[in-house]
């Protein structure tokens, strides 16, 4: 008939019931959920993903997606400064950097439905030293102190452990 359209198909199709890949398990920092991996709080060893290069216990590891109950979910602030350290810059000239408290918030959620199991803050522990090499430098160059896996270890235990 002229003058009119097509319906436009608005099917989508379902999200995969585990992911293709360990990184896909990024998608549950945002909410989202796949409902054929292990329930949280299911038996222990509870095995968790962490998003966004959070230090994580090998233990806590695995590289079989449908045992995955716990995704990490990271994110990096800077805080207030701590120390300044001396460096040799280009030609030798002397360089300082300043180097700030780095706070990670690190959010766990259940794997399969994207809940929020419990939210920590953790503030970088190695503010006693100058890094002996200057990478991922923030803004104003500074150096931020970086979270321990120890760090992780005692703020997420008792929810991955027991």
């Amino acid at each position: 008939m002229p003058g009119t359209s097509a319906p436009r198909n608005t099917y989508s199709p379902p999200p995969p019931d585990v992911p293709y890949e360990m990184s896909d398990f990024g998608s549950v920092c945002r909410g989202g959920g796949y409902v054929g991996v292990a329930a949280y709080p299911g038996p222990v060893p509870r095995y968790v993903y962490a998003a966004g290069g959070l230090p994580m216990p090998g233990e806590w590891a695995t590289e079989t997606v449908h045992l995955v109950q716990l995704v990490a979910c990271s994110e990096q602030s800077e805080g207030k400064p701590v120390r300044t350290c001396p460096y040799s810059g280009d030609g030798g000239t002397p360089v300082t950097r300043t180097v700030v408290e780095g706070i990670t918030t690190v959010t766990l959620r259940a794997a399969r439905t994207g809940n929020v199991v419990a939210t920590v803050q953790l503030v970088g522990a190695d503010a006693d030293q100058c890094p002996a090499l200057l990478y991922n430098q923030g803004k104003d160059h500074t150096v931020a102190t970086e979270v321990t896996e120890e760090q992780v270890r005692k703020a997420l235990a008792r929810y991955v452990t027991g």
